[in-house]
């Protein structure tokens, strides 16, 4: 069984480096690890994987609150999002297409990155384009990162808005699936919310299946 957390990344998953856990400005990151350890208790999983790699969290001096927690219980933990190489290989090492927006990028880390490069289109074809290309191929990273132990009960954090898409492809291929709806409940930030014009693109992507617009 494989249970999604859906998380807010800025809010819920990570917090400041340079912080702890108990200051008051990551009450939703502490909330979000009492989820956890409760679900922890309660399910045993063998393994707490998520969305994240280690040298993003050094870059950007977070902590990640699933592997702290995974620690702390003893339970072993995985990083499964790809390295900048990976990526590089798997032909997504552009950003989100964030150069037709008006998006403070001290807002969301990650919109730091190198912009997808796409010149022609709507903005809603270049989001479509971006999430139908960049998460679907990142989503099948994660499940071959898990590989065997999809087979176990398995914690799995990721951003909320990959729990539909992944929980469709993990059980087209056999696997059971629980999305734990509370974790979507903790820590979601107004300023890290998705633009709506890349959210009216995932709503069409979820309609519509992962086929980019061509």
């Amino acid at each position: 069984m494989v249970y999604l957390f859906g998380c807010d990344h800025n809010c819920a998953q990570t917090y400041s480096a340079e912080s702890a856990l108990d200051d008051p400005q990551n009450e939703t990151q502490r909330q979000f690890r009492e989820l956890l350890v409760k679900a922890i208790e309660e399910y045993d999983p063998a393994l707490i994987a998520e969305e994240r790699h280690p040298d993003v969290l050094r870059l950007l001096a977070l902590r990640s609150v699933a592997f702290e927690a995974a620690t702390d219980k003893r339970i072993p933990h995985r990083f499964c999002e790809p390295s900048s190489m990976e990526k590089n290989d798997l032909g997504i090492d552009g950003g989100p297409p964030t150069q037709d927006l008006e998006i403070d990028p001290d807002i969301d880390p990650f919109l730091r990155e190198q912009p997808l490069n796409i010149q022609t289109g709507s903005t809603h074809d270049k989001w479509r384009r971006y999430i139908g290309h960049h998460c679907r191929i990142r989503e099948e990273f994660w499940i071959d990162q898990l590989g065997e132990e999809l087979n176990k009960r398995v914690f799995f954090v990721i951003g909320a808005h990959h729990r539909e898409t992944l929980r469709r492809k993990l059980q087209s291929r056999g696997f059971e699936v629980r999305i734990v709806k509370d974790a979507k409940r903790v820590g979601i930030c107004k300023s890290s919310m998705m633009p709506k014009v890349a959210f009216d693109a995932y709503k069409d992507i979820r309609r519509n299946g992962f086929s980019p617009v061509s």
